[in-house]
């Protein structure tokens, strides 16, 4: 049964090994969540305020248009703060990462909890798709507020 439902998953997907594949994504999120939960610790001790000392978008600076990536610290610190409509507005992206996230090392906790009977989800290139989708979109409608006279960050 479960060669069966690799092998549908993997020609769905394309990625041979699927299995393996997300269990390692599992095991790099989680080195880099545990980094980073440091990094936010280490900033937290020290209080720094990233907001603060990162130079301004070099994008906004020369042409006034928004870069595809602006925003995306005020989201992080939004979310970081619980506040997650606000983080929602400054770049939709973060959040969708930040849920993605937790979603897929849950399952994968779960997987290895229970001994394979509840499974952990595989990786999916269409997350990374919507992703895209989202950063392109998110650029392209704070361009045109933005042209429109609209500040939205």
């Amino acid at each position: 049964m479960e060669g069966g439902f690799l092998r549908n998953t993997e020609s769905r997907y394309g990625i041979p090994g699927i299995a393996r594949v997300s269990r390692k994504m599992f095991y790099i999120g989680l080195f880099l969540g545990v980094l980073g939960l440091l990094f936010l610790l280490c900033l937290l001790c020290l209080g720094i305020d990233l907001r603060e000392i990162l130079p301004p978008c070099s994008l906004y600076s020369l042409t006034g248009f928004y870069c595809p990536g602006c925003g995306g610290t005020r989201a992080c610190y939004a979310l970081a703060q619980g506040h997650i409509l606000e983080s929602l507005r400054a770049h939709p992206l973060v959040l969708y990462l930040a849920v993605g996230y937790v979603i897929y090392m849950v399952s994968h906790l779960l997987d290895i909890m229970t001994h394979g009977k509840i499974r952990g989800l595989y990786f999916c290139p269409y997350f990374w798709y919507v992703g895209i989708g989202i950063l392109l979109v998110q650029f392209v409608v704070k361009n045109i507020a933005l042209f429109a006279g609209y500040h939205l960050l």
